[in-house]
């Protein structure tokens, strides 16, 4: 079947991966696919509830994050438009590790676990598609450790905001805007807001960055990368 675009949920398409999608599986979920919608700080699911099947942002953002036993709290990232989540549960029938609240009013669009079930089980570009999912989360869980152990605040900072972007946007940053509190970018990196006020206000007098409420703009998107991959080198 000629894979195409998703007519009921166009905002799957801004995501890259989601084209991998043959016709067969973009109809199921448009079939199948329910949608509900969220307040701001209302919880769709919480750490150590069981797998109920995966998620994509149609609206708003989704906050995935991680209370330890102390009650330091980890950031891992914020799901906008297009983003998928929640496939890790599924994959290994565990309950979830991460709390998903809405960061600002959003809706969401779940694929059940028997829908999941079912589509998995019998279409192998939907196999691929969520392989690719696992594998950019575990890519982006490993380079933040890496991140963690190894690199300073500005080019830690530097990632966050890349990654915070929109994968289908990132060539092109004056259109791109991550809508985060300071408050959030130091729970991702797990530093202070003071030290993360600090950077960003280094970053504004470079002009490498625009900040206003709760959104920072990038402007010089060579620096970030290059402040980004430097630990890399």
């Amino acid at each position: 079947m000629i894979a195409r675009a998703c007519q009921k949920f166009p905002e799957l398409d801004l995501n890259p991966a989601f084209h991998r999608l043959d016709g067969e599986a973009i109809q199921l979920i448009e079939r199948f696919g329910h949608v509900c919608t969220l307040s701001v700080g209302q919880m769709l699911y919480s750490a150590g509830d069981p797998p109920a099947g995966i998620y994509a942002v149609l609206g708003g953002q989704i906050r995935l994050n991680h209370t330890n036993v102390s009650g330091k709290q980890v950031l891992f990232t914020l799901g906008r438009a297009g983003d998928w989540f929640g496939e890790l549960s599924e994959a290994d029938g565990l309950p979830r590790f991460h709390d998903a609240v809405a960061f600002e009013d959003s809706r969401i669009l779940q694929l059940g676990r028997e829908t999941y079930t079912k589509i998995i089980s019998q279409n192998p570009s939907f196999q691929a598609f969520v392989i690719e999912l696992l594998s950019r989360h575990l890519r982006r869980a490993l380079e933040m450790l890496v991140d963690g152990k190894t690199s300073p605040i500005r080019n830690q900072l530097a990632q966050a905001l890349l990654s915070l972007s929109q994968p289908s946007l990132q060539e092109n940053f004056k259109d791109v805007s991550p809508r985060v509190s300071q408050e959030a970018l130091a729970a991702m990196i797990g530093a202070t807001r003071q030290t993360i006020n600090k950077v960003l206000r280094e970053f504004k007098r470079d002009d490498i960055v625009q900040v206003r409420y709760r959104q920072v703009i990038p402007k010089n998107i060579s620096v970030l990368r290059d402040l980004a991959n430097a630990h890399k080198r």
